[in-house]
This record gives structure tokens, sequence and C-alpha cells, in this order.
């Protein structure tokens, strides 16, 4: 069990190392952006998912992944209208 989640850990730290690169090379790219968010919400790390959704959101405001993402971390965090904006995104803007 152990041997796993430090396999996951592994795996997850390398490929946002590999984001990392790629958002340098394609910037525009929020899908980039929205999956570091996601593996750095995994491991715990919210402020750091924040900051990769917001910029999500810099380069594609409307983009539905990043506004989902926010919907269930402001509804984990007790705050429902914050929350209700980002779903009301999540179901109109482009994927």
């Amino acid at each position: 069990m152990y041997w796993t989640r430090l396999e996951q850990i592994d795996a997850d730290l390398k490929r946002l190392e590999a984001l990392n690169r790629a958002v340098g090379q394609a910037p525009e790219n929020a899908d980039l952006r929205h999956e570091a968010a996601i593996i750095c919400l995994r491991h715990g790390q919210e402020q750091e998912a924040l900051r990769w959704l917001s910029g999500a959101l810099q380069v594609s405001p409307q983009y539905r992944p990043a506004h989902q993402a926010l919907a269930e971390y402001y509804e984990r965090h007790s705050k429902p209208e914050r929350a209700a904006y980002h779903r009301r995104l999540a179901s109109s803007g482009p994927g």
C-alpha cells in the first residue's frame, strides 16, 4: 500500500515537472495549468492549485474544467456563493 502511494507521488511529481516545462512552451494552454492544479489538489497543495487554476482562467476566462474545479473547492470549504458562481460558469463556458 505504501509503495503504491509512493509510486503515485513520484509519478505526479514527474508529471508536474513536465507540466511546468510545457507551460513555458505553451503559456496559453489552459489544459496544462488545469492538470497541474488537479495534481496539486490531490496532494493537499491547495494554494498552489488555486494559483494554477487562476492561471488557467487568466489565459482562458471561460475554461469550464477550471471553473468546475473551483466550484468543487469552494463547496468543500463552505463558500456556497463562490461555488455557485463557478458552477454557473462551468455549465456555460467552453470546454
